[in-house]
């Protein structure tokens, strides 16, 4: 084992200065994009339906958040407990990681609450009171 370690040790060091900055560079790179490309396709909350919420060809209600933003922090209690009831498929969706679907939809405030078609196109829009009653009136 120790040896290993020694191969290890003597694989990585670099001899000159340059080579350290580049082999660092060359890391943050892979992980800038790695986050860009892989993770942040997984922050839909829901993603075990096929984790992409544009496949999904059923009428249903997407919750738009941005962390952070204290309206949304006292609306996703509410929010919890309406996707345990809603006969709908619900989709609760971060704001960074939906830049597309922001523009697409013209979000510009959070928490936004949309009620979907089949071809993901909008049909209403939670305007009133960020209730319970609200996210029912919404989808009734």
């Amino acid at each position: 084992m120790k040896n290993l370690l020694n191969t290890f040790k003597k694989r990585l060091s670099f001899k000159k200065p340059l080579d350290s900055i580049l082999y660092i560079v060359a890391l943050l790179i892979i992980v800038y994009f790695f986050y860009k490309y892989v993770l942040t396709n997984l922050n839909v909350e829901n993603f075990g339906n096929n984790g992409n919420i544009e496949n999904d060809r059923r009428k249903k209600v997407v919750y738009f958040f941005m962390n952070g933003c204290p309206h949304c922090v006292s609306f996703s209690p509410i929010w919890d407990e309406f996707k345990q009831t809603s006969p709908l498929p619900t989709y609760k969706i971060e704001s960074n990681e939906a830049e597309k679907m922001i523009n697409k939809y013209n979000i510009s405030g959070f928490p936004t609450i949309l009620l979907l078609d089949e071809n993901n196109n909008k049909l209403k829009e939670l305007e009133g009171d960020r209730t319970l009653a609200g996210l029912n009136a919404l989808i009734n």
